[in-house]
């Protein structure tokens, strides 16, 4: 039975539940996962307040997502490492171009490294906020190490993934903390291509809209599409990080289709 309903779960998620559209997508999204749990602990921590989200904008942060802070934040800019990236169909530009709300001022766009955020100077911001991005860090504890250093003493960081399991990640084996630990004492950068042959052999791609040889391509590709999945998570991988860190969890919550989420406080 829960092979069935993480099946269900990884069909919703992909958005090809028997031909289920975007559109159905964001009403389960809608009224099957909004509010998340602990919603009013992120509005206390986030209201008013300034960030920086990593790879962003993100539907789950929108007004049509499962966490809608955008409308609650003071402001907001945004990392890319590309300017031409895969992911949104847009053309990022650095300076003031980045529009997330449309009730909200014009965010900074800085094109960098997500985990070397060489334009902004310490302790510049009260969060750090990221969806779907985990995943693609060749060296996540660098890059969370990097997101504290941007986040004032106190500050908050959110990171949003999703379960392994429950997506096209479920063939593959959980990452551990001590995998990662390794990775980030041997300085791994994002050049990286060990994963690259287990994401091609145990990705689900039948979970993957519109399908085509194009995806190994861009793979193979990582440097300059960061499509790789190099490590898989789970909600207790991501705990192990934050307490690695010494960050003080504050809330975790996760959707019925297996989306998760951690908010924590830099000490």
């Amino acid at each position: 039975m829960e092979s069935i309903k993480r099946g269900v779960k990884r069909r919703i998620y992909g958005k090809s539940f028997f031909g289920i559209p975007l559109s159905v997508y964001l009403w389960f999204s809608k009224y099957l996962k909004r509010p998340v749990r602990n919603f009013d602990k992120y509005i206390k921590e986030l209201e008013g307040k300034i960030g920086l989200e990593i790879g962003g904008r993100s539907i789950e942060f929108s007004d049509k997502g499962v966490l809608p802070i955008y409308s609650i934040v003071g402001g907001l800019d945004n990392c890319t490492f590309n300017s031409n990236e895969t992911w949104h169909d847009e053309e990022f530009k650095n300076g003031l171009t980045f529009k997330f709300h449309n009730n909200k001022p014009i965010g900074r766009q800085f094109i960098c490294e997500g985990s070397n955020l060489v334009d902004i100077q310490n302790e510049t911001y009260d969060f750090v906020i990221s969806c779907d991005v985990i995943e693609h860090f060749a060296n996540p504890l660098l890059a969370m190490k990097e997101h504290l250093r941007v986040i004032k003493k106190g500050g908050i960081i959110l990171v949003a993934a999703t379960e392994k399991n429950d997506w096209i990640d479920h063939k593959r084996p959980l990452t551990t903390i001590e995998h990662l630990i390794e990775d980030f004492n041997n300085n791994v950068t994002e050049h990286d291509l060990t994963h690259l042959e287990e994401c091609i052999n145990y990705t689900d791609t039948l979970l993957i809209p519109k399908m085509d040889n194009n995806f190994f391509k861009q793979l193979q590709d990582n440097y300059n599409t960061r499509w790789i999945h190099h490590h898989t998570f789970d909600i207790s991988l991501v705990v192990n990080i934050f307490q690695y860190l010494k960050i003080s969890i504050l809330a975790v919550d996760k959707t019925p289709i297996g989306h998760f989420f951690l908010m924590g406080r830099k000490l």
